[in-house]
């Protein structure tokens, strides 16, 4: 996501929390302080997600979350008999929403930091120093990727314009009706043999074109600016830090690495001095024609 979009959720986040804590202050008027007091930590856990490899109908939350429930339900079954009610489904007192609304608490305060999280490590990202060399390399990889596209949109129109006719000419051929045939032959319906050949023709002929140009195209041709762009910046920024990564496991905290350069034929190479070791990296683009733009390259311990 980007900034605009976290901010923009930060802000509806706190804005939902706002509306939960209007939902305590009604269900909890007229509670004791102990009855309250056992409703609180629920604000401060959440369910989460069950693992992969468990049957949601098998979880029961997380280890904070089955405490709070646990002391809950102990203190309910304790207390059901002496906690303040209301008669007006409207007004509190109400333990059993209270209870509802922090957990619709802790679960948002979750979500908020996640946002917040997100922003942080987004400001940090643009604030912190990079390696010229490697930003520069990886500028050139957005360029070149960012070319990609705007040419897969324009194959992809030309295709789009030409597709029904060439169909046709497909199905008047007589390799279209000896495939036909041999389906046909299978004791396959007429109708359900036609579509699988035209789902197979129809795969092969945009083959070329990368799924994501399919989410980008637009009718004339064109790209939707906002969404490449989008998706170029989180990937080159995941992309800068896994470099990065990959240097830092071997090398240590960098030290120096003015010794690195960009050849005339686009290639990173050099060494970095870090804390633990010198490391060699070299890098070089594979220049996309059929496939997306990519590089390749090595990062070894100097010996």
């Amino acid at each position: 996501m980007t900034k605009e979009e976290l901010k923009n959720r930060i802000e509806k986040s706190n804005d939902k929390i706002a509306k939960i804590e209007k939902r305590i202050a009604k269900w909890s008027k007229g509670l004791r302080p102990e009855d309250i007091a056992i409703c609180e930590p629920f604000g401060s856990c959440i369910y989460g997600t069950a693992p992969r490899y468990m049957n949601w109908r098998d979880y029961h939350g997380t280890p904070e979350y089955q405490t709070a429930r646990k002391n809950y339900e102990e203190y309910y079954n304790d207390h059901k008999n002496d906690i303040p009610s209301s008669d007006d489904w409207n007004k509190g007192p109400n333990i059993g929403e209270l209870y509802n609304a922090y957990r619709d608490l802790g679960e948002a305060r979750h979500t908020l930091e996640k946002y917040e999280n997100e922003l942080k490590n987004l400001d940090k990202f643009d604030s912190e120093e990079k390696i010229p060399v490697i930003w520069e390399f990886l500028q050139k990889w957005r360029t070149m990727t960012d070319k990609y596209y705007h040419d897969q949109a324009k194959e992809l129109a030309e295709l789009k314009s030409t597709y029904e006719k060439d169909l046709q000419e497909y199905k008047n051929s007589q390799g279209y009706k000896e495939r036909l045939e041999r389906l046909l032959s299978y004791r396959r319906s007429k109708w359900s043999a036609e579509y699988d050949i035209e789902k197979a023709f129809k795969k092969e002929y945009f083959e070329d074109i990368d799924s994501f140009t399919f989410e980008i195209a637009l009718r004339n041709g064109s790209v939707d600016e906002t969404k490449l762009n989008k998706s170029l910046d989180a990937e080159m920024k995941r992309k800068y830090e896994k470099l990065v990564k990959d240097v830092t496991d071997k090398a240590g905290e960098i030290v120096d690495a003015s010794n690195l350069r960009i050849n005339a034929r686009g290639e990173i190479s050099g060494t970095i001095v870090g804390t633990k070791n010198t490391v060699n990296l070299w890098l070089t683009f594979v220049p996309g024609n059929i496939q997306r733009p990519h590089y390749r390259g090595y990062c070894h311990i100097a010996k």
